[in-house]
């Protein structure tokens, strides 16, 4: 069984400057798990677009559920890219004015939620679910407008209809625990 610190795998590129960067926009991102393939299934991340403390340069961080043994793990880092380039599917929301939140104050609430305890289905699927869960916490928490979730939702259903494989519905559901 999973504990809580050894569900968290923060990169050493997270940095005081990543820490104290403000969150600008989070983009949902869906790439194919063999990219090869038309039809693959997609890895979920979300990518968090920052404003640095100096105010003038950016800074990205994903945040990345991945399968572990047992449970999920989720990985922390800061990346020279806004946007993988393998992504073929991603859904931007912007950070509301009174939601711009410090990247530390982002990673605080992901644990007190409990996003970092997670467990993928049989299949190891689930990531756009978690994708989706944290993106509904920030809609609650007024860090993205009202409606986020829903847009999101029209947004994958419609590629469903284009690419039921790649996109498929219902949603594979992954499970948040909790320990102890």
């Amino acid at each position: 069984m999973a504990n809580a610190a050894n569900t968290w795998n923060i990169h050493r590129t997270c940095t005081a400057d990543v820490y104290n960067a403000v969150v600008q926009r989070y983009t949902l991102s869906g790439s194919p798990v063999v990219p090869q393939d038309k039809n693959s299934i997609l890895h979920w991340r979300i990518f968090v677009n920052c404003l640095a403390h100096d105010g003038q340069s950016s800074i990205t961080v994903r945040l990345d559920m991945i399968p572990g043994i047992d449970a999920g793990i989720l990985t922390v880092a800061s990346v020279q890219y806004e946007l993988s380039a393998s992504s073929v599917a991603h859904v931007s929301e912007v950070a509301t004015a009174t939601g711009k939140i410090t990247v530390h104050e982002l990673l605080k609430m992901l644990g007190q939620n409990g996003r970092n305890l997670y467990r993928f289905d049989e299949n190891g699927t689930g990531c756009v679910w978690w994708c989706r869960t944290v993106l509904g916490d920030f809609e609650r928490q007024e860090l993205v407008s009202g409606g986020a979730v829903k847009r999101f939702d029209a947004y994958y259903q419609g590629k469903n209809h284009r690419n039921p494989k790649r996109f498929p519905l219902p949603t594979p559901l992954g499970t948040f625990y909790t320990i102890g």
